[in-house]
């Protein structure tokens, strides 16, 4: 079991523990429980290393995962950055340790690939089904291209997740911190917003920062997901009479952030 980056701690109070298969193994990955209030709890990690490929299938069989969230490309400036931890053509297979993984189906959609996943160990006769998302157009400490885009990715995340009522997902991006927690305050935002909850922004980065270390790593992050939400809710609630004000706020506040990339 090891870490794929060194520099990244991996706070012991929400860490992720697996069931260790030989006497001399740890419960460790690097691997930390992300909870949003008193909604869903995601799991944040690291990308899977030939060396956790193992790990990171053990983790999604005990933890019951149905959703994988990948934001992050195999190789990345020339740096291996993931493995390939999953068969990448319907039909294909895999073989991890005891974990058997069949590709079972490819989608293509603007901007992000969805697959489904069998996962099978050993012994077991009943497998686990999981949907693979995929937005590896994500460049390593910045920001997409399209802020539509993460919408419509996280629209077909969700819902999956609605469908199945049911099970973890998990999301990794390199260090599983910067996209990572971009992802994880856009998506919390949105749903708080929903419920009809207040939001407090600041507030949701520290509550996530307390658990997955290093959350959201630049400041072009942080007001991405400021613009990502306005874009959102200008969309969804266009009749609200305060939206105006908040916009302009929220602009001044962005900055550059929020602009030349209204129809991206």
């Amino acid at each position: 079991m090891g870490r794929a980056e060194a520099d990244t701690v991996c706070l012991e109070e929400t860490r992720v523990k697996i069931t260790p298969e030989e006497a001399n193994e740890g419960d460790y990955i690097h691997a930390n429980w992300v909870k949003m209030d008193n909604r869903e709890t995601w799991i944040a990690t690291q990308a899977p290393t030939d060396a956790t490929i193992v790990d990171f299938w053990r983790m999604c069989w005990e933890h019951e995962v149905v959703n994988i969230v990948q934001l992050c490309r195999l190789v990345e400036n020339g740096k291996n950055k993931c493995a390939a931890y999953w068969p990448d053509e319907p039909g294909l297979f895999q073989n991890h340790g005891r974990f058997f993984v069949n590709n079972k189906k490819k989608e293509k959609q603007e901007g992000f690939t969805a697959m489904t996943i069998e996962l099978l160990p050993d012994g077991c006769s009943n497998s686990r089904i999981i949907r693979l998302i995929q937005m590896p157009d994500w460049p390593d400490h910045g920001v997409p291209t399209s802020r539509r885009g993460v919408l419509r990715f996280l629209r077909a995340l969700e819902k999956h997740g609605d469908e199945l009522n049911k099970g973890q997902t998990v999301m990794h991006c390199s260090a599983g911190v910067g996209r990572t927690g971009t992802i994880m305050l856009i998506h919390w935002i949105k749903t708080a917003c929903m419920a009809n909850e207040s939001v407090d922004p600041f507030e949701m980065f520290k509550k996530v920062r307390d658990q997955r270390a290093c959350s959201v790593q630049t400041e072009q992050q942080f007001l991405f997901i400021f613009a990502t939400c306005l874009e959102w809710v200008d969309a969804r609630f266009a009749e609200l009479p305060q939206l105006p004000n908040f916009k302009t706020t929220l602009s001044a506040l962005t900055g550059a952030a929020t602009s030349g990339n209204a129809t991206a």
